[in-house]
């Protein structure tokens, strides 16, 4: 949705900024409609290896109502259930037209999982300002009905940013980055960086799509995602991998594993510069570290085991966590609106279930956390003839053990690398 405020003068979405944010969202370099790298279809077409095709359909220019000015006052109020977009959520879907004909939010091809919601709906304002992009600052929320009346409004999860963030790598206007970040949220992806610290940079260190913005998803997303099946490990074995960003191949290492990416393990893929990887592995990206720009190993330990919390204001872990049996995960409404389950572990630590875990951390062979907000490095991939396990590698484990107290015994050498 071009969202035109009728008093910010410096950005108008005329024919040719409409071409250009199509080709952020629809574009593709093969056929030079997007000249600058991916757009978010292309990148996600990509990175789930064929299993996702998204499609964006641009929307007629719309003016709110209200001024730029209300919208940032609205976003900046904190007692108001999803600021300014929210309101503008709730005027596009009574205004919203494609080709001059009212859109219809009911229509199935906006709902590809058949929940009778709106899959997404993506606001890029008119305001290209570095000066002013904190006030149009990009996120992912979602729709909360404020009367009876609204429930009617199918929306669920929606994006927002200025259009400042499609040239912020691009002087054509075509970068990606920021908006296939937010759009991993939008599937269900969390911040692998710790949110509650100005240097936003935490246990990936930085150096990942859902942490700086770079590169391709890693091996838990991926798998989180349903795109990957990896490899289980359950005896001595030797196992060769292709690079992870073309194949989707990769190992789990885990004591108790339920069959899915909702548990705590070890997860090991293969890393090349290559591919999506490749161009923030040889151009280092606005405000960011160059992206790993040699092969290896990346090895990450995931605690994404499910836990049961309270569901009020203020939300409090049960202690229950979800039996690795159980074949599928309680509703609310089962739980009859007092509980619901949620992932146990979270990279802004203040989060995670015991204040120390987080959901996502990348195991460095250097043995040195990446949680006291160094940056990730090439000399943190494991290469040939390096071994790991929780001796070497032990300020990643606790006396040797998981977050769930189980020991962790595997031994992982690294063969030759081709």
């Amino acid at each position: 949705v071009p969202v035109e405020f009728s008093d910010q003068e410096s950005y108008k979405f005329n024919s040719t900024n409409l071409q250009t944010l199509n080709a952020t969202f629809n574009g593709n370099k093969s056929d030079h409609t997007n000249d600058y790298r991916e757009s978010v279809r292309s990148f996600y077409y990509k990175s789930s290896y064929g299993a996702l095709d998204i499609n964006f359909d641009i929307t007629d220019v719309y003016t709110p109502s209200i001024s730029s000015s209300t919208f940032v006052t609205l976003e900046n109020d904190e007692t108001n259930e999803g600021g300014g977009t929210a309101f503008l959520v709730k005027e596009f879907y009574n205004n919203g037209k494609i080709n001059g004909k009212k859109i219809n939010f009911n229509d199935k091809i906006y709902d590809s999982n058949g929940d009778e919601y709106v899959d997404g709906v993506w606001f890029v304002y008119n305001n290209r300002k570095a000066s002013d992009k904190n006030n149009y600052w990009p996120y992912v929320y979602w729709y909360y009905p404020e009367t009876e009346a609204d429930y009617n409004i199918n929306i669920s999860a929606y994006g927002n940013c200025s259009a400042y963030f499609m040239y912020e790598d691009s002087s054509i206007g075509q970068d990606y980055h920021t908006f296939v970040h937010e759009t991993g949220h939008m599937l269900g992806l969390n911040d692998y960086y710790d949110s509650t610290s100005s240097s936003q940079l935490g246990a990936t260190g930085g150096l990942d799509m859902m942490d700086f913005n770079i590169g391709d998803h890693n091996s838990f997303s991926k798998f989180a995602l349903g795109w990957t099946s990896p490899y289980i490990v359950n005896k001595e074995c030797e196992i060769t991998l292709k690079p992870f960003v073309t194949s989707g191949e990769s190992i789990i290492l885990a004591n108790s594993f339920n069959n899915s990416a909702f548990s705590e393990y070890i997860i090991v893929e293969y890393y090349t510069p290559t591919y999506l990887n490749e161009f923030d592995a040889t151009n280092a990206y606005t405000g960011r570290d160059l992206y790993f720009s040699q092969n290896g190993v990346r090895i990450y330990h995931i605690d994404a085991r499910l836990g049961k919390f309270t569901n009020t204001s203020n939300s409090s872990f049960t202690g229950e966590i979800l039996s690795n049996d159980a074949t599928k995960i309680p509703t609310i409404e089962e739980l009859k609106g007092n509980y619901y389950y949620d992932l146990l572990g979270d990279n802004s630590l203040s989060r995670s279930y015991d204040g120390k875990s987080p959901l996502v951390e990348l195991i460095t062979r250097g043995n040195t956390k990446l949680a006291n907000k160094r940056s990730a490095n090439n000399r943190d991939l494991f290469i040939t003839g390096d071994t790991f396990n929780k001796t070497n590698q032990k300020n990643f484990f606790n006396n040797g053990k998981l977050h769930d107290g189980s020991s962790f015994d595997y031994q992982v050498k690294i063969g030759e690398m081709t």
